[in-house]
């Protein structure tokens, strides 16, 4: 061998490049793992987890809705409370679908990457708002309004649902 040879083996250990690509590798398994379970319906925890993904929305939107009332005041402070804990489980979802995603900017700004950050933007830009319905801070209610458009990615999946099922009762009806 060549001195320099010599000098970068002594600098690489053996399996150096193979644990590099084994890290690569597997961080690349956990990132499809994710954004599988996120949107792949044959996936085995698809479902329960947009169960919860689709619970906690219809939760946070009551919320939203109640804390518009004024004769329900006194639910104030579980509206607050909902808002902190939709808002950090928005804000995991979030930053979940970012990392997995094939191409992170792209998500960022499409129309659920966007509607998902503009959900919970207003918590971390205005906390002392939260709660506050009555503040005259309109644009931070009409972001937190924004919420509701996460309903759109509830019905998206129920509907490629329900088309597949009437597709199969129709083919059972034919055949």
């Amino acid at each position: 061998k060549s001195c320099s040879e010599r000098s970068e083996s002594s600098i690489l250990s053996p399996g150096t490049e193979t644990q590099r690509w084994y890290t690569i590798a597997n961080h690349t398994a956990k990132r499809e793992k994710i954004r599988d379970t996120l949107d792949n319906p044959h996936t085995r925890w698809f479902a329960p987890v947009n169960y919860l993904i689709s619970a906690v929305t219809l939760v946070s939107v009551a919320a939203v809705i109640v804390e518009t009332v004024s004769a329900l005041d006194a639910l104030q402070e579980t509206v607050l409370f909902i808002e902190y804990v939709s808002v950090g489980f928005f804000t995991l979802e979030y930053l979940a679908r970012l990392l997995s995603a094939e191409r992170p900017l792209r998500y960022a700004v499409s129309f659920f990457g966007v509607v998902d950050l503009l959900s919970i933007l207003p918590l971390y830009l205005f906390p002392a708002s939260v709660g506050a319905f009555h503040a005259k801070d309109h644009i931070v209610r009409m972001a937190r309004f924004l919420r509701v458009l996460r309903l759109i990615k509830i019905v998206r999946h129920r509907a490629k649902r329900l088309r597949k099922f009437l597709l199969r009762l129709a083919q059972r009806g034919l055949g």
